[in-house]
């Protein structure tokens, strides 16, 4: 797995290819980061022990539960969302950047 760094810095390249100038989004940048890197760890998670979990109740029925781990997941996964459309990352974001005619980021510019 990666490391949030690596994450961060995939992202960057992410923005910088889309145009998107990064400046003044390190805050966003590491949420965006962290969100990835706990994405991967409660993918592998519910990878390996199942979106489900099998109980007994104290009268002794076997009762079948989300797994914890899923329900993170899920969590997470918009809250990930949310942050690419804020970076402007997904396919909505770039037709409206490209509607508006926003100009590719030139990092020589200044």
């Amino acid at each position: 797995m990666k490391t949030r760094e690596q994450y961060r810095q995939q992202i960057v390249d992410d923005c910088t290819s889309a145009g998107i100038n990064t400046v003044g989004l390190g805050e966003l940048l590491n949420l965006a980061a962290n969100l990835k890197h706990e994405l991967e760890d409660l993918q592998s998670t519910v990878d390996s022990e199942g979106i489900t979990y099998t109980t007994v109740s104290r009268e002794g029925n076997t009762m079948v539960r989300e797994h914890p781990a899923h329900k993170c997941l899920q969590e997470t996964r918009q809250r990930w969302f949310g942050v690419l459309k804020e970076l402007g990352l997904t396919a909505k974001a770039k037709k409206a950047l490209d509607a508006v005619g926003v100009q590719a980021y030139d990092p020589d510019f200044l």
